[in-house]
């Protein structure tokens, strides 16, 4: 709709969007055409960021600030898409919903593990991803949001779709978006051999301490060094200023302006609410700076884990994940539980969930 003549294709961006699926800041296909700035309120001359962090409440006492974010809506209207990890759980766990549901493939771990949970919806529906209709119109609207920006997850439109049409009476959708990151520091991760290695053994994170630019590069490995660049100075940008850690910032920046900012926020909260009212209580503010403002050297080891659910219910911290692992998990065994495990999701048909179904689905075709 704001595309004219005068915005050139930039195909440095191109180039970007091809090796990563997302863009990354505010920059879109097109010089000349930029995303608003998220977690900011835009003027016409000025803009002006509400992301100024606040001191930090201690991590055991954030489950009693979601609990009481999620009781400002009516259960009758509440719905929550639990999975097999620890995201939906723990707002499953500080709140109550009338209605959920999983999506995922027949007797897959992710459906499994989901089911445990079950009785606590008084409605509660299982179906697999890949199976409903897809919706006549799914490829153009995406192709319409998504113009210029990042390359969606397909179906999810699709599914988000038949959930609302088989929940009428659902309005106000509970998202984890943000939860993996805080929990287990995803988000100074990387892949490759040398991420593997750091997955292993976790606690190298404490003993070397990288360098923002350091963690960008190998998150971004796949961009030239012109492309990266560009990352990087965007990076600085909008970074140089917080008060907060190395680690801390490469997180609020994948966030906000990043993977999480782009094409997560895009495949959950921004396609959920063409049906739903979408609440993320990660991102809400007052979680939100607390959580952020973690040690993410301890995050990233699973140390977190025991505080982040000590009061929380048993019953929601003894259920293993599909990677192996539990709250209860002594943090220095998780790392290698996850390892076999995720060797066996990558090899192992039938423990697959729906984004790897969906990936070999998509392999198939090509």
């Amino acid at each position: 709709m704001l595309k004219n003549d005068s915005h050139h294709l930039n195909h440095d961006m191109q180039c970007i969007l091809n090796k990563k699926n997302h863009l990354f800041g505010n920059y879109t296909l097109f010089d000349g055409l930029q995303r608003l700035t998220p977690g900011s309120c835009v003027g016409v001359m000025s803009e002006r960021s509400y992301f100024v962090f606040h001191e930090a409440k201690s991590l055991d006492s954030l489950a009693g600030a979601v609990k009481k974010l999620i009781s400002l809506w009516q259960e009758h209207s509440k719905i929550l898409p639990i999975s097999s990890g620890l995201d939906s759980r723990y707002l499953l766990a500080n709140g109550t919903y009338k209605y959920g549901f999983t999506y995922g493939p027949d007797n897959s771990p992710e459906r499994e593990i989901a089911a445990s949970f079950s009785e606590d919806f008084k409605t509660y529906l299982a179906f697999d991803y890949s199976e409903q209709p897809l919706h006549e119109q799914e490829q153009a609207i995406l192709d319409e949001m998504a113009f210029g920006t990042l390359n969606p997850i397909p179906r999810l439109l699709t599914n988000y779709n038949f959930v609302a049409q088989h929940f009428e009476q659902a309005k106000i959708f509970f998202d984890g978006y943000l939860g993996d990151l805080f929990q287990r520091g995803t988000y100074i991760n990387f892949k490759g051999k040398r991420g593997e290695v750091l997955k292993l053994f976790p606690f190298i994170y404490s003993v070397i301490n990288f360098k923002a630019q350091t963690l960008m590069r190998l998150r971004y490995k796949e961009l030239s060094d012109n492309e990266f660049a560009i990352l990087w100075q965007d990076f600085t940008k909008r970074t140089q200023c917080l008060v907060l850690t190395d680690y801390q910032k490469v997180t609020f920046y994948e966030f906000l302006y990043g993977r999480g900012g782009r094409y997560t926020i895009f495949g959950s909260n921004v396609l959920a609410a063409q049906f739903f009212t979408v609440v993320s209580p990660f991102a809400a503010r007052g979680i939100f700076d607390s959580f952020i403002q973690q040690d993410y050297s301890k995050a990233v080891r699973y140390s977190s884990l025991k505080k982040i659910w000590n009061k929380t219910a048993l019953k929601y911290k003894k259920i293993k994940v599909e990677s192996g692992y539990s709250p209860l998990t002594h943090p220095i065994i998780i790392p290698f539980i996850q390892l076999v495990y995720r060797v066996m999701f990558h090899f192992i048909p039938s423990r697959a969930n729906y984004g790897v179904k969906n990936k070999r689905m998509e392999n198939k075709k090509k």
